[in-house]
């Protein structure tokens, strides 16, 4: 079965610098970076009045280091993979195939793993666009039943086709839709 997963690129610039120091960035480009996202702030003019809100989460609009961000931020999801799960992102589209033996134990592992990225999804205050997300499901038996698979408590429905960077899968791998 595969799944693909959006997500809102609106990264939590704390997990940014977190994950800089996981991985021992330099420390000049460290506080290069830790400066860039300091004493961020949005203000609004209505009336006369200024409300401003200090900001740590967000992309700045055609930024040039904001995919880079992304991809730091984003990296330890696919530290979620496992022997019946792979997890394979480009830009902000995530796609995610289980595999099982039973459509029983495909739903247990699907719904398993899903809590997990809504759990690590919560954690890094990253929102997932479910109304965006689809379920295909490829099986070669005849008869079976629908697997019921959940994401942050709503059931993802099943469909024949979906379109995942510009090229069209159906559950048969016919083609034909693309």
């Amino acid at each position: 079965m595969s799944l693909l997963l959006l997500c809102n690129k609106h990264y939590w610039w704390p997990k940014v610098l977190y994950q800089l120091l996981k991985k021992k960035c330099p420390k000049n480009l460290f506080q290069l970076i830790e400066s860039y996202f300091s004493n961020r702030n949005s203000s609004l003019w209505y009336l006369n009045l200024e409300v401003k809100e200090d900001i740590d989460i967000g992309c700045p609009q055609g930024s040039a280091s904001g995919p880079w961000y992304w991809n730091i931020f984003y990296d330890d999801i696919f530290d979620l993979s496992d022997n019946n799960t792979q997890i394979i992102g480009f830009a902000d589209d995530t796609l995610l195939m289980f595999s099982a033996q039973t459509i029983e134990e495909l739903q247990i592992i699907a719904n398993s793993k899903l809590n997990e990225i809504s759990n690590w999804g919560t954690a890094n205050k990253l929102n997932f666009n479910l109304s965006k997300t689809k379920c295909l499901l490829f099986t070669r038996r005849l008869k079976y039943n629908n697997p019921r698979i959940e994401f942050s408590g709503k059931v993802l429905e099943l469909s024949n086709n979906f379109e995942y960077l510009g090229l069209t899968i159906d559950t048969k791998l016919t083609w034909r839709s693309h």
